[in-house]
């Protein structure tokens, strides 16, 4: 998927996707904001030179549908974008293609990309900011649901190791409850990541329970403290790290879904043992078959 930011007056960005997110698009207005662009076709080809520009997916929060041609459309978004050091919530205007856009477009877009690349600021150009070129993305948080129970006995595994999150009986819509408003967008990505930390852990604990020995009354505070769980003895430290990095109190230092898919390849391909049975505690984790016996 390839993402341009462009900034045009108050637009501060301008996606073009390859499918339909919303089935409702409303009447387009003029925009005074900036610009992201995405396109959905291939992987990109390295001669295309666009690593430089990257941004994060999670980074770009669509808000609604403005507008619609016969292969694209146009969505207001908000795009968080670290500058100097600062992170800025800026205005994006998120041209997508739809499904049904031949080839040709997705092409003539990867050719916009490459054009706005080399034009020089000019205050009445459109000014490319970045792209996205990652493919790793979130259902839930594109839909802006919060899952609230994302536990290891809520992902099925089937054939081929393929994990699939179940069982939304808890699960909220951001727009649709009165306890998240829609500047909560954002930060669900980075909930999210750290129920995947707790996750973690319950996998490599074998199905312990998070937070042993901890009355379930207490954990919030002790949270609050600092207090985050040890590493269980029969588990490697860099599989440890990984946990613990989803759990930094500072949402925004929480690695992303992406960073957390190449630190787990890599592992996968050192072909290291990091989780050693032997040294596991019988004592201190509830293990799954516990609960059938």
């Amino acid at each position: 998927m390839e993402v341009q930011l462009t900034e045009c007056t108050n637009v501060q960005g301008y996606l073009l996707s390859d499918y339909d997110q919303s089935p409702s698009l409303q009447s387009a207005n003029t925009l005074h904001e900036q610009t992201l662009v995405s396109s959905d076709y291939m992987p990109l080809d390295q001669s295309t030179k666009l690593r430089n520009w990257e941004i994060r997916r999670e980074q770009v929060h669509i808000i609604k549908m403005i507008g619609k041609g016969a292969f694209s459309q146009v969505a207001k978004a908000i795009a968080f974008l670290n500058t100097n050091g600062t992170e800025e919530q800026i205005t994006v205007a998120v041209k997508m293609l739809k499904k049904n856009a031949p080839e040709s477009d997705r092409r003539d877009l990867l050719s916009e990309l490459e054009v706005m690349k080399i034009l020089k600021p000019h205050p009445h150009v459109i000014k490319l900011m970045g792209c996205v070129t990652n493919s790793v993305s979130n259902p839930l948080v594109s839909a802006q649901i919060i899952h609230r129970d994302l536990a290891a006995r809520n992902v099925l595994v089937g054939e081929g190791e393929e994990c699939k999150v179940t069982d939304f009986g808890m699960a909220r819509n951001v727009h649709q409850d009165d306890i998240y408003t829609i500047h909560s967008g954002p930060k669900i990505n980075v909930i999210v990541r750290w129920s995947f930390g707790v996750v973690l852990y319950e996998i490599f604990t074998v199905g312990g329970s998070p937070y042993p020995e901890i009355n379930g009354r207490e954990i919030a505070g002790k949270l609050q403290k600092g207090y985050r769980m040890p590493k269980p003895k029969h588990v490697d430290e860099q599989l440890y790290q990984i946990m613990f990095q989803c759990w930094e109190e500072k949402p925004n230092n929480r690695p992303t879904f992406s960073q957390l898919e190449d630190t787990l390849k890599k592992l996968m391909q050192n072909m290291n043992t990091y989780v050693n049975l032997k040294e596991y505690d019988n004592n201190l984790y509830a293990n799954v078959d516990d609960l059938f016996e």
